[in-house]
């Protein structure tokens, strides 16, 4: 019992008898209004951030790759089986004989619900040069906008040579206007996918 409610009872027990009834309704009315704003109350995911992260990340990936297939992207595969926490691709993938080496970036909207404005890839001090000469391949990334909670995503594809720079960072610009601007490549639009857990939202959830 909270130090107010013990209060708020010696005080209704000093009353006289006449006017303990009505104030003991007044108080109940108070106690079951301020519970219902509680149970109300939006919370946020109880899973762990570094959890939250991995998974969403993992998923992302995995989506990734099923997408650049059904674009027409062959030999797709995870280079970090090869080279483990590989400073910048997340997949190799080739069409029409050009050789990507692919980053995947996967993000919620902001906590406060509204669109990332642009996801960050790399830092601009990083010269991934030799990686692109020793895959013989061009830099590109995979950038996926996902609703956990309403189990949709949308997907593009692009390459390094599409975005601009950001303070110290490559970033990749995903408001509405930069998409069609670079013209990115669309991959998904408002896809949904059950397998998404509406944990993985980062904001808070109603």
């Amino acid at each position: 019992m909270t130090q107010l409610l013990q209060k708020a009872l010696r005080e209704l027990q000093n009353l006289p008898e006449n006017e303990q009834d009505l104030a003991a309704k007044v108080l109940l009315r108070h106690l079951a209004d301020r519970e219902q704003r509680s149970s109300a109350a939006p919370s946020r995911s109880k899973m762990p951030e570094h959890v939250r992260r991995k998974e969403l990340g993992n998923w992302g990936e995995a989506k990734a790759k099923v997408l650049l297939e059904r674009a027409g992207f062959v030999d797709v595969h995870d280079v970090n089986e090869e080279t483990h926490n590989h400073p910048f691709g997340d997949l190799f993938g080739i069409r029409h004989e050009r050789r990507f080496l692919i980053s995947v970036k996967t993000r919620n909207p902001q906590s406060n619900g509204r669109s990332n404005p642009s996801f960050n890839i790399k830092k601009k001090s990083r010269d991934l040069t030799g990686l692109a000469t020793d895959y013989k391949a061009e830099l590109a990334w995979v950038a996926i906008q996902v609703l956990p909670k309403l189990q949709k995503f949308s997907a593009y594809f692009g390459t390094i040579e599409q975005i601009t720079e950001e303070k110290d960072r490559f970033s990749i610009p995903m408001l509405d206007r930069d998409i069609s601007r670079n013209k990115y490549e669309l991959l998904a639009r408002d896809e949904t996918d059950e397998q998404m857990n509406p944990e993985w939202s980062n904001a808070v959830l109603a």
